[in-house]
């Protein structure tokens, strides 16, 4: 009977002992998080699961946007930030060779800008070959990794220092917009 009562006392000290700790201050600027998500049907997006064969087929810069074409059918989802630099999950693309690295050694790929979007596409099969051409119109540049489980990543570079940016998606395409 004693052994509860004991713990009992003992947590109620240390509790009690943390209560008197002062609380951290609060920061006094919110962090900005600037995160997109979601998903694009193409083709016949309610085709069998195992039939799904969508895929980046282009990329193009219009007017300050970033135009992602897809073809097949199925859907992808997809998940856009801001990171420091393009770091593929895979760097076969560069290396030629079929050994996946780890994230945290693979070489990063050269995207020009001051902040690089990166755009992960889930579930989608190797991109086209005209897809993975890199494209620059001065302002906004773009890459393509190699894919690595069903993932594919997209790399914006862009002139500006992380602009708020939206996407959106229409018939078998996802464009990601820049603020000025």
């Amino acid at each position: 009977m004693r052994t509860p009562v004991t713990l009992l006392l003992a947590a109620s000290l240390v509790l009690g002992g943390c209560a008197s700790d002062p609380l951290p201050e609060a920061p006094t600027r919110p962090e900005e998080v600037r995160f997109a998500s979601g998903s694009i049907g193409v083709g016949t997006s309610t085709s069998p699961p195992e039939t799904h064969n969508a895929r980046l087929d282009a990329v193009r810069i219009d007017d300050g946007q970033v135009v992602l074409t897809f073809a097949g059918d199925g859907t992808v989802n997809y998940v856009g930030w801001y990171v420091d630099e393009a770091r593929p999950y895979n760097d076969a693309a560069q290396t030629h060779n079929d050994t996946a690295r780890p994230l945290e050694t693979a070489r990063p790929l050269e995207v020009p800008g001051a902040s690089i979007l990166q755009l992960d596409l889930i579930s989608s099969v190797a991109p086209s070959e005209k897809a993975v051409r890199p494209t620059s119109d001065g302002d906004i540049s773009v890459r393509v990794a190699a894919p690595q489980d069903g993932v594919v990543q997209v790399f914006v570079g862009i002139a500006a220092d992380r602009p708020e940016f939206t996407v959106s998606t229409g018939p078998d395409e996802l464009t990601a917009t820049f603020a000025n």
